[in-house]
């Protein structure tokens, strides 16, 4: 192995592999399986809340709009709503908008904390131009990245923006539309959500560069104090984005007749599990390099410092349980209803402190 890999190899893992083995198979394989699709085709009946006597109406041709007002096929235009079904379908729509603002809100919270924390990791192991260099790479990443997924029907959730729109042309909702904002919310939450994560993964990165035989106490415990940090921190990532994923996933879908709403709720549930599974995953393929890289160069300083005591964990630097952030994702689980969680949750058992 040449110095330069047996130095940065495992840094560079720890941008590289979360996107390598986590964020992109699963949502590649999702949109080379949809390729030869035709979205376009796809007609399904959908009934609001307040169209139970009304017979189905009939969901525009994705990727189309139609017009407001425009009478839906097999709807009477003298039939009568149930006026308390009217009620509940506003308030749903208005609980579904609130509780989407609400998550991107805690989203951009803890993004904004991350990157904060992050930043000041780069520039204190890394310095100002490579953080400035971070941030540019990381924002044509991430907005690259959100295009991608936003502007291709195949790659957007099939359903729940079209049901937006049916409810955009609604006689009541029609006044509050929020299709193409919903669009365009997703596209933030995206790219704030990416480019934290890339910029938290470099901060990682700088503290799993290996040192060998030059490695001192010091940079050990700064580099474990890092990985304890960015474990927090991307702990607390995972739980909001997969949070906000099914805020946004199941507003569309309240808005629905109760038989409609729990048949889509499978293709909720799996859009859930694809963005936690995905997560999770990135989460351990960032932090295993770095956890590696810190016991390699351990193990080359107790070489080269043995400690007095027989036992070589009597220099104090031994990894022990994170209780409160294991307690905290145990809690969260079922919410997140992610088993893929559970390896999160032994990852961050093993970097903690007693």
């Amino acid at each position: 192995m040449t110095p330069f890999l047996h130095r940065y190899a495992l840094a560079i893992a720890c941008v590289v592999a979360p996107f390598l083995f986590g964020l992109w198979p699963s949502s590649v394989m999702v949109a080379w399986l949809l390729w030869p699709s035709h979205v376009e085709r796809m007609q399904l009946d959908y009934r609001l809340r307040d169209q139970l006597a009304q017979g189905p109406q009939r969901e525009p041709v994705a990727g189309q709009k139609a017009e407001r007002g425009e009478a839906a096929p097999g709807v009477r235009s003298d039939a009568k709503p149930d006026a308390a079904a009217r009620f509940d379908l506003v308030a749903q729509h208005f609980s579904g908008l609130i509780n989407s603002s609400l998550a991107s809100g805690f989203l951009y919270f803890v993004c904004s904390a991350a990157f904060a924390v992050s930043g000041m990791i780069v520039q204190w192991r890394l310095g100002g131009r490579m953080l400035a260099l971070v941030v540019a790479a990381f924002a044509v990443f991430a907005a690259l990245e959100t295009w991608l997924v936003v502007s291709a029907q195949r790659r957007r959730i099939l359903v729940t923006d079209n049901i937006l729109q049916l409810a955009d042309r609604h006689d009541l909702l029609g006044h509050m539309p929020v299709a193409d904002r919903w669009v365009q919310l997703l596209a933030i939450n995206i790219f704030i959500g990416l480019f934290t994560f890339g910029v938290l993964l470099t901060a990682l990165a700088a503290a799993s560069v290996r040192r060998g035989a030059l490695v001192d106490r010091t940079d050990l415990d700064d580099r474990l104090f890092i990985i304890r940090v960015a474990m927090v921190m991307a702990s607390a990532l995972l739980v909001v984005v997969v949070l906000t994923a099914k805020a946004q996933l199941e507003w569309p879908i309240s808005l629905l007749v109760e038989g409609e709403r729990k048949a889509l709720d499978p293709a909720g549930d799996a859009m859930t599990r694809l963005w936690g599974g995905s997560c999770t995953v990135a989460m351990l393929a960032a932090f295993l390099p770095g956890i590696a890289a810190w016991y390699l160069d351990r193990g080359a300083y107790r070489a080269v410092h043995p400690p007095s005591d027989a036992r070589p964990e009597a220099d104090g630097l031994d990894i022990a349980p994170l209780s409160t952030v294991t307690a905290l994702l145990a809690v969260l689980a079922p919410v997140i209803a992610s088993p893929i969680l559970d390896a999160a949750k032994s990852l961050v058992s093993a970097v903690g402190v007693k």
